[in-house]
C-alpha cells in the first residue's frame, strides 16, 4: 500500500511539474508575442513603416553612427542584420542625391539588411534643402559634388573600423548627385570597393554648369538650384567646371549597376547610357515607368534589380 501511495504521490508531482513547464512555456509565447507587437506597432508609429517593413524591421538593428570630417560631424544611420552570433557584413553606403538627406536611402536599406547586408545611409554636411532632417554639419553654399566626396571618403575610411563590416566587400551606392559623388570616389580608391550601384545618376551636372555661367569668372558667389528649392555656392560649380565625368569614372573597374527610368524628366537617360558604355564592367537596366526616383511597382523591380547584382557580385556562397 504504501510503495502504492508512494507512486500516486510520485505521479501527481510530475503531473504538477509538467502543468508548471507547459505555463512557463506558454508564458514565454506571450511574452514574446507582446514584443514583437510592440515592436511593431513601434515601427509603423515612429519611424513610419509599413505593416511589411515593420516585420522585416526584426531581422535587423538601427545604429546611429556619427563620422569626422575635418572637424565636422557627418550624421548616419546603420541598418545591421540581426544574428546570434558576432558576423561581418558585406556594407552598401548609400548616398542621396543634391538637396535630400538620410531617409533617401531608408526603404532601400530595409529591404537589403533584411537581404544579410549592412547598409550605411548618411546626410552630407551641407547637401539638404531642409535642415531639420539633415543632422550633418554644413552649408549648402560650400557644398559641391567634391566636397561630398570628400564626406564619402571620411565614411569610407571610419568603415573600415566598423566591427560589424567586411571591409572586403564594401559596396559604393548612390541616387542622383549621390551617384555621381559614389563614382568619384570609386575612381579615387578603386582597390577599396567591391562594386557600386548608380540610381538614375546625375552625370549631367557637368554640362549643366557650362551651360548655366558661361566661364569660371561668371559663376556668381551664390545661385539657386531648382527653383529656389537649395542654394548652391560658388564652389558648386567651380569645383565641376574641370571634372568632365566621362573622363575619370573609367578609373573604376569592378562590377557597377546602372538603374534609370525612361521618364525622368531631371536627369536624361542618355547620361546614364553613356556611363555603361564607359564602364568596363557596367550592367544598364531601363525600369519602365520610373521617374528621378522610384517609387511603388518600380521600387520593387529597382530592387530586385540590386539584390541579383550584390547576390552575383559581392553576396559569398
Amino acid at each position: 500500500m504504501k510503495d502504492r501511495a508512494q507512486t500516486d504521490l510520485n505521479a501527481n508531482q510530475m503531473d504538477r511539474n509538467d502543468n508548471r513547464k507547459r505555463k512557463k512555456k506558454r508564458s514565454r509565447r506571450i511574452i514574446t508575442l507582446a514584443v514583437i507587437a510592440a515592436a511593431l506597432i513601434f515601427c509603423q508609429i515612429n519611424l513610419g513603416y509599413g505593416l511589411s517593413d515593420a516585420v522585416q524591421f526584426l531581422t535587423y538593428r538601427i545604429k546611429e553612427i556619427y563620422v569626422d570630417s575635418d572637424g565636422s560631424q557627418i550624421y548616419g544611420i546603420a541598418y545591421v542584420p540581426r544574428s546570434l552570433q558576432k558576423k561581418k557584413y558585406p556594407l552598401i553606403i548609400f548616398c542621396h542625391g543634391l538637396g535630400r538627406n538620410h531617409t533617401t536611402g531608408s526603404q532601400y536599406a530595409i529591404k537589403l539588411a533584411a537581404a544579410g547586408y549592412a547598409v550605411y545611409t548618411f546626410d552630407f554636411r551641407g547637401g539638404s534643402a531642409d535642415s531639420v532632417v539633415n543632422k550633418s554639419d554644413g552649408d549648402s553654399t560650400k557644398m559641391s559634388v567634391m566636397t561630398e566626396a570628400d564626406d564619402l571618403e571620411s565614411v569610407l575610411n571610419a568603415a573600415q573600423h566598423w566591427d560589424f563590416v567586411d571591409t572586403d566587400r564594401i559596396v559604393l551606392a548612390g541616387t542622383s548627385q549621390g551617384s555621381f559623388v559614389s563614382a568619384v570616389v570609386a575612381a579615387r580608391y578603386p582597390e577599396k570597393i567591391k562594386a557600386m550601384i548608380l540610381l538614375y545618376p546625375a552625370f549631367g551636372l557637368y554640362d549643366f554648369v557650362h551651360y548655366a555661367f558661361s566661364s569660371k569668372d561668371a559663376i556668381p558667389d551664390t545661385f539657386d538650384m531648382g527653383e529656389n528649392w537649395i542654394t548652391a555656392g560658388r564652389a558648386y560649380a567651380e569645383d565641376l567646371w574641370d571634372y568632365d565625368p566621362y573622363e575619370n569614372i573609367g578609373a573604376y573597374t569592378g562590377p557597377v549597376l546602372i538603374l534609370h527610368g525612361d521618364h525622368d524628366q531631371v536627369a536624361d537617360i542618355s547620361y546614364a547610357r553613356r556611363a555603361a558604355d564607359t564602364y568596363a564592367n557596367a550592367e544598364f537596366h531601363v525600369i519602365r515607368g520610373g521617374s528621378h526616383g522610384f517609387h511603388g511597382k518600380t521600387f520593387t523591380e529597382a530592387v530586385r534589380y540590386m539584390k541579383a547584382f550584390l547576390q552575383e557580385q559581392v553576396r559569398e556562397g
